[in-house]
């Protein structure tokens, strides 16, 4: 009798992304550094101060700008009690408006502090194109409320972006020609990958294959995808791939991902039978020729102090960077075990000998084999152990094996006894047994 059993590893990983406070987004571009301040005075050009101030940045993600941060504080001194608004525009202050955001002046500190502004209607970003985050000059009154300071580093810290300056007096935008940047940070939300559903999965056209790093946060789970631990498929993205004509052993796994996965395998179609439900990075599973698998990997645990527990996942559970990979593993070994009719036992010490052959294919970096004996002597039941590791090699050949078995509780003596004989072989992911039940005649 064969079992297969599969050996999950459990892969501890920590969280790199910044959670944003309103929606699930994630950082794309960041300016932290700053030795000074600059003044902003929408209102009144103030000593050293300017009516408008700006900083472009490059977006490195397509999508929609959700949310961003300004490390600033509220100038008490002028009495400031009026809005701090906010602007998003494309290529420069000058550019096309795009979003923009109003914060009341009571959600400001005093002291500097990264403020969260998020925009109603959000911005829809290009990768690679450049746009300006801008406080802008309002009407020319003298008023000095209202005023902030934004931190900025008088260096070209951020290379593909520069601060802008807005003065009253020449009415135009300047940008630091010798370079300088503001403190800020920028949350774009991408929206569902393109794989959330399972009508459409990537398809995997050969191996080795490695998808991502890329954002799950915004993927969806649906009702018909596979619940294997009972806790739901949040996050859910999809893959599939066809095998060629010949038996092979996948590999699936989410190593480099910043969040707990598990991985679900149907074959046919994403309702199909369920093959194999890993969780923990990595699942591995004997694929048949020319057959199509649908794997689904959906968010497991996020890694923020909490660990793998127990064979489940937090129902809570969100997605975040995740890197996927599919590969060709192993041969799984496969073991076949016989025994012999006929046993020994030694007349002195009652210990007994069971033998016979061991069959072993595919790949194993360790085996065994255990015997248990039992045998009724008299009014008394004998019964023993015997353990044989390392115990074959899996190279094809049928091989002689031999393990003697030492009674726990009296001698082994001539005649019938029952025994239970069970052989192993694992590699690094997957392990093989079989066992095999008979009476044996032990003979002197």
């Amino acid at each position: 009798m064969r079992r297969l059993a599969v050996l999950i590893s459990l892969v501890a990983m920590s969280s790199l992304t910044f959670a944003s406070p309103v929606l699930a987004a994630t950082l794309d571009q960041s300016q932290v550094l700053s030795d000074s301040s600059s003044f902003y005075q929408p209102h009144n050009l103030a000593t050293a101060g300017a009516t408008g101030v700006a900083q472009t940045f490059t977006a490195g993600l397509g999508g929609e700008l959700s949310l961003i941060e300004l490390e600033l504080r509220r100038f008490v001194e002028a009495g400031t009690t009026e809005a701090l608004n906010v602007e998003i525009r494309a290529g420069d202050p000058t550019g096309p408006l795009l979003a923009s955001a109003s914060v009341p002046a009571a959600s400001i500190p005093e002291t500097f502090t990264w403020i969260p502004i998020s925009f109603g209607t959000p911005a829809t970003l290009t990768a690679g194109d450049t746009y300006a985050i801008v406080l802008p000059p309002g009407p020319f009154t003298g008023a000095t409320d209202p005023a902030y300071l934004w931190t900025i580093a008088f260096a070209d810290v951020y290379v593909t972006g520069v601060a802008w300056d807005h003065y009253s007096d020449s009415g135009v935008w300047q940008s630091y020609f010798f370079g300088s940047d503001r403190t800020f940070r920028t949350f774009v939300s991408t929206g569902p990958p393109t794989n959330d559903d399972a009508s459409s999965p990537t398809v995997i056209g050969s191996l080795p294959f490695t998808d991502g790093p890329y954002d799950t946060t915004e993927a969806t789970a649906d009702s018909e995808d596979p619940d294997c631990f009972g806790s739901g498929s949040n996050a859910s993205v999809w893959y599939a791939f066809t095998t060629g004509a010949d038996p092979i052993t996948l590999l699936a796994d989410t190593v480099g991902s910043n969040y707990e996965t598990q991985i679900a395998v149907m074959t046919g179609s994403p309702t199909g039978d369920i093959v194999m439900c890993g969780f923990g990075g990595l699942t591995v599973f004997p694929a048949e020729p020319n057959t199509t698998y649908y794997l689904m990997v959906a968010a497991c645990f996020n890694v923020d102090g909490v660990g793998v527990a127990a064979i489940g996942c937090d129902p809570d559970a969100t997605g975040g960077e995740l890197v996927f990979s599919l590969n060709e593993g192993p041969p799984p070994p496969e073991v076949d075990i016989t025994v012999n009719p006929v046993g020994h036992f030694d007349k002195f010490s009652g210990s007994a000998t069971i033998s016979g052959t061991v069959t072993c294919t595919g790949q194993a970096e360790f085996t065994g084999i255990r015997v248990q004996l039992t045998q009724t002597v008299g009014r008394f039941t004998i019964a023993g152990l015997g353990f044989l590791e390392p115990g074959f090699i899996c190279d094809g050949t049928t091989q002689a094996w031999s393990v003697e078995v030492i009674g726990s509780s009296g001698q082994f003596k001539g005649g019938r006894a029952a025994s239970v004989t069970e052989a192993f072989a694992c590699n690094e992911f997957i392990c093989d047994f079989d066992s095999e039940e008979r009476f044996v005649k032990l003979r002197g």
